[in-house]
């Protein structure tokens, strides 16, 4: 099916979309101790994504349609890192070890501003939408301490998230793209997506001091069990793809 574009020509109504990117976790590490200490740690992941929709108004400016895609993070041992230290205890590493994947059905909808002629252009626009979204994953700290004579000893802590399973999801990018023609585009899409935190502290916190009480951090295992882990709400997302009208 087509739509009369005026000078721009004759629009095909339809059109696919598939989008390659990546997306960023945000992970708030702290410590429930009277130091305080917090770290946030930005993890990388790959955002795929699958869009089919109509235009809705001439020269393609409204479109509307649903969106299949999935996020998959994955942290090697050792690959996110940062250092800590304690009273009476030698300045250490903790090492962030992630596996987290989520798919995601939405409804969407957008508007693009043309500018160009019939043979090719550009366009500026905006998209949101709004699904569900199902998430599964496994979140691991390990300490490396090291006493500067040879001795080291480690510790970890494992974290399956609260907010795992099914979830809302809602997601606004905005994109700029070059035109060629008047049924393909290539865009660049800069967005974020706000979904529950996949991992959250819960009830763990009463647990850590009913287990430490006061204790002192004099080994790598006490040194794991002091921190607690949040996931931020918000993903930014970062893809680029095409669209072709069919």
């Amino acid at each position: 099916m087509t739509i009369d574009g005026g000078f721009l020509g004759e629009w095909k109504q339809e059109l696919a979309s598939p989008t390659y990117g990546l997306a960023f976790m945000g992970l708030d590490i702290y410590s429930r101790d009277e130091e305080g200490y917090t770290e946030l740690v930005w993890l990388p992941g790959i955002d795929l994504r699958l869009f089919r929709g109509v235009n809705v108004a001439k020269r393609g400016g409204f479109f509307a349609g649903a969106e299949v895609g999935t996020l998959f993070f994955l942290t090697p041992e050792k690959a996110s890192s940062f250092t800590d230290n304690y009273p009476g205890v030698e300045e250490y590493t903790v090492n962030i070890d992630t596996i987290m994947a989520m798919v995601f059905l939405m409804a969407k909808y957008g508007y693009r501003l043309e500018l160009g002629m019939a043979l090719g252009g550009v366009s500026v626009g905006w998209e949101m939408g709004i699904g569900a979204r199902l998430a599964q994953g496994y979140l691991g700290l390990e300490t490396h301490l090291d006493d500067g004579a040879g001795i080291e000893s480690w510790g970890s802590k494992e974290f399956y998230g609260d907010g795992m399973g099914l979830g809302v999801i809602l997601d606004t990018a905005l994109e700029a793209a070059i035109r060629l023609g008047k049924n393909f585009r290539i865009f660049a899409r800069l967005g974020a997506m706000l979904t529950p935190p996949v991992f959250t502290s819960g009830d763990s916190e009463g647990h850590f001091w009913d287990l430490l009480g006061t204790a002192t951090y004099n080994d790598a295992a006490d040194l794991t069990d002091r921190y607690q882990v949040d996931t931020a709400p918000i993903i930014p997302t970062i893809r680029v793809g095409f669209i072709l009208n069919y």
